[in-house]
């Protein structure tokens, strides 16, 4: 999603330029690579918009400001 540079430079600093180019920001991405530095060997991700899929997902941006709760499963095995 769309950042300032007050926000995409700490991120681009911490992970790399490709989770910071042109104005947007790749929090998956960022994520993934968080993850691979904390030893994690296998990464599953599921590519879901949340502005896009309405039907599954509460999306701050998309509905102006009306939110919800959203959770995330992670374990490791």
């Amino acid at each position: 999603y769309e950042v300032g540079p007050e926000v995409a430079e700490p991120f681009r600093s911490a992970f790399g330029a490709g989770v910071a180019r042109d104005g947007s920001l790749d929090l998956p991405a960022a994520a993934e690579r968080a993850l691979a530095a904390a030893g994690c060997e296998r990464i599953e991700r599921v590519d879901l918009c949340t502005a896009c899929h309405p039907q599954l997902f509460f999306s701050h941006r998309r509905d102006r400001g009306h939110t919800g709760r959203q959770g995330v499963l992670a374990a490791v095995v």
